[in-house]
């Protein structure tokens, strides 16, 4: 089977800096680990789908499904232009009737409706679209929840469960749970059982998870406690007495560094009108306090483990680390610094590069 995976509705960036592009990167890396081989169609290529059989069709990392009776909305930069529909268009066109379509994460939605329903002026190119053949192409376009859920859904035993962040932390041979603006907090109210179960994995079929949560709580919300760090180790108990629930190896994920203040961030990261809450220094101690808590936590718990970032992160200046981060502003690593190479499929060397420059500290 000849396959690629494709982006709805614009580009995959070619960047290794690029939020979108990782994700997109991340399913390729299991596909490929399922023994599917798939190419990358990003802004760097021809974008050509006629050469291919199937096509894994990425809607993006900032796509939201709509809830149950909500209409599917459709964010389109540029307007209902000439260039957009040309990308919706690729669905319809007679060369690609021969192709296979597959939909990463979500429900296929019916692009063909909300496409027509988009106004344009009579006489665009964007009205001259058959939408209704967009509309006849997504409705028997299978979803693919989750790569090793679809192909194998017995042989792959391992999550990687967490909020924006989590897939940072992959390694091959795992399933990824992404739960964009999810709390430590907010999981340990839901249940992480509860979260596993809606996010459509069966909690028999695994046996070990690698659990990456605590950034957004570090950024937005335990500086506003009226004792941070004492509000911070009683989490960490709780985390502690919810994943021995769980009755799994465990594999814990320490906290990204604290970049410089100056560094802006979209507003779509902001909570109550605000990049972050507490001083950089306060959110300095909270991440160490974390990192330490969690070496307790594994110590206590035989066959847990910890993976953490290389401590020269910790130790560089707040400004040196954003080259680490994802441009052109972001609060996320850049997939360039994942844990897995996720192009070459080998442990990063760019942070094996990382753990030898302690030497220099």
């Amino acid at each position: 089977m000849t396959s690629a995976i494709a982006m709805i509705g614009g580009n995959i960036p070619a960047s290794e800096y690029s939020h979108n592009a990782s994700w997109a990167h991340l399913r390729v890396n299991q596909l490929r680990n399922l023994g599917i081989p798939v190419d990358v169609l990003d802004s760097s290529t021809d974008n050509n789908w006629s050469k291919y059989e199937t096509i894994f069709l990425y809607h993006g990392i900032n796509f939201h499904e709509a809830p149950p009776g909500k209409e599917q909305g459709l964010n389109l930069f540029g307007g209902a232009n000439e260039a957009n529909a040309k990308f919706f268009e690729k669905l319809a066109l007679p060369e690609h009737d021969h192709l296979t379509y597959l939909s990463l994460d979500y429900k296929m939605p019916d692009y063909g409706a909300i496409c027509k329903k988009r106004k344009s002026d009579p006489g665009t190119y964007w009205n001259s679209v058959d939408w209704d053949k967009v509309s006849l192409r997504c409705k028997d376009i299978e979803l693919v929840k989750d790569p090793a859920l679809f192909f194998t859904p017995k042989e792959i035993k391992h999550l990687t469960i967490g909020d924006s962040h989590s897939h940072s932390a992959y390694k091959p041979h795992s399933m990824v749970l992404r739960k964009d603006g999810r709390t430590l907090a907010g999981v340990l109210k839901k249940s992480i059982k509860k979260e596993i179960i809606d996010g459509g994995f069966n909690l028999d079929n695994l046996d070990s998870l690698t659990c990456y949560w605590g950034n957004i709580d570090i950024r937005h919300h335990i500086c506003r406690e009226t004792n941070p760090k004492e509000y911070l180790k009683e989490l960490l108990k709780r985390y502690e007495v919810e994943l021995q629930g769980l009755n799994r190896p465990i594999e814990l994920v320490t906290p990204v560094p604290i970049e410089d203040e100056s560094r802006k961030l979209p507003t779509t990261g902001f909570f109550e009108g605000t990049p972050f809450f507490g001083s950089r220094a306060q959110r300095m101690e909270l991440v160490e306090q974390f990192k330490d808590e969690l070496n307790e936590i594994v110590n206590r718990n035989p066959g847990w483990s910890l993976y953490a970032w290389p401590d020269a992160w910790y130790k560089m200046d707040g400004i040196e680390f954003f080259q680490y981060q994802e441009k052109p502003k972001s609060v996320h690593l850049a997939w360039k610094y994942y844990r897995w190479d996720l192009v070459n499929n080998v442990p990063n060397p760019n942070l094996i590069q990382q753990t030898k420059s302690l030497l220099d500290f």
